[in-house]
Parts: structure tokens; sequence; C-alpha cells
């Protein structure tokens, strides 16, 4: 009966750890997908019309990541098109997750602002 005890108590504790383990991974995607979500849509604002999303309605469509915009004139087989970065980031749990993103796009297709 001990024995059996001890076995059950040792499969339980280790279920736990597993399950914490999953629910950190799942916390961490999660947030990488929020990043993706965000930053492709701001991408999609970009290059539709030239301009980044509104900072304000950015914040309230995606309160917990942050968004930088970086913009540079394309170089070689790139010249004539303006190059975009986005660098999202956002928490989850302990951790802080990070994104880049890249799209060049006609010059007068450019941002230049900061959210």
């Amino acid at each position: 009966m001990v024995v059996a005890i001890g076995v059950m108590a040792t499969i339980i504790a280790v279920l736990a750890a597993l399950g914490n383990s999953f629910g950190k991974l799942n916390s961490t995607l999660w947030a990488q997908h929020t990043c993706y979500a965000a930053g492709q849509a701001q991408m999609d604002c970009i290059a539709a019309t030239g301009e980044p999303i509104d900072p304000a309605k950015f914040n309230s469509l995606w309160p917990t990541v942050t968004c930088q915009i970086e913009t540079t004139e394309g170089t070689g087989q790139w010249q004539g098109l303006t190059q975009v970065r986005l660098s999202l980031s956002e928490r989850a749990k302990k951790k802080t997750v990070q994104v880049q993103m890249t799209r060049y796009l006609p010059s007068d297709k450019g941002a230049t602002h900061d959210d």
C-alpha cells in the first residue's frame, strides 16, 4: 500500500511538472503568434497607405505588443525600394518574445514613424 501511494505521488508530481512546462510553452507560442499578427497588420497598412497604423489604434488592438518601425533606402538590387523593418516584442510570463519582420516597398510607400 505504501509503495503504491509513493508511485502515485511520483506520477502526480511528474504530471504537474509537465503541465507547467506545457503552460509556459503555450504562453510563449501565443505571444509569438500575437507579435506576428500585429506585425503583419502593420506591414499591410504601411504597404497599402504608406503610413503605419495609428498608435492609439495599434495599442487598442494589441495592448501588450510593442512595435518599432525602422526604414532605410534599399541598395544594390533593392535600389529604388524602401526597406521597412519591424521589431515587435511581448512578455510571455517571465520571458520576452521578440520578432523581426522586413519587407521592401516602393519608395513612395515607406513609413517614417515609430509607435
